[in-house]
């Protein structure tokens, strides 16, 4: 029994390592953007955001495909973006530098950038500057 559970601590600890080793950004928005237009694919993400001394988000995406789950996890910088009050605060974020599932292969220089159309289950966590919530994402092209 042990031996399940050290085996589970340690795979989480090396994907929370690669997570945070991936340094994305986020760009907050209040209003959808302008110009461009926002595509598909839709995906769904639950989004958790310590605002804190740790200043990181982490986010886990998925996707179907032909009957099948895929998944994608992926860590950000939080440093001076501040804590969302509400839902309607991370509404019209731009997951800056995020490759999802191939969808835009090289983010930075792309015409598809990750942006939060929806949100629900916006909660925080009580007594930390901990926040939470599922996020549905699609793509802006400018």
């Amino acid at each position: 029994m042990r031996s399940k559970n050290l085996g589970f601590v340690l795979s989480a600890l090396m994907v929370l390592g690669i997570m945070l080793a991936s340094g994305s950004q986020v760009l907050a928005n209040e209003d959808p953007p302008g110009t461009g237009e926002i595509v598909e694919p839709k995906l769904w993400a639950v989004i958790v955001i310590d605002c804190g001394a740790q200043a990181t988000a982490t986010m886990r995406v998925k996707r179907v495909v032909d009957c099948d789950v895929q998944v994608q996890a992926e860590s950000m910088s939080w440093s001076g973006l501040g804590c969302p009050a509400d839902a309607n605060s991370v509404l019209w974020w731009q997951l800056d530098t995020i490759n999802l599932f191939g969808i835009n292969p090289n983010p930075s220089n792309s015409t598809k950038h990750p942006i939060i159309t929806k949100v629900k289950n916006f909660q925080k966590e009580p007594g930390k500057d901990v926040y939470s919530f599922d996020a549905e994402l699609m793509f802006w092209q400018p």
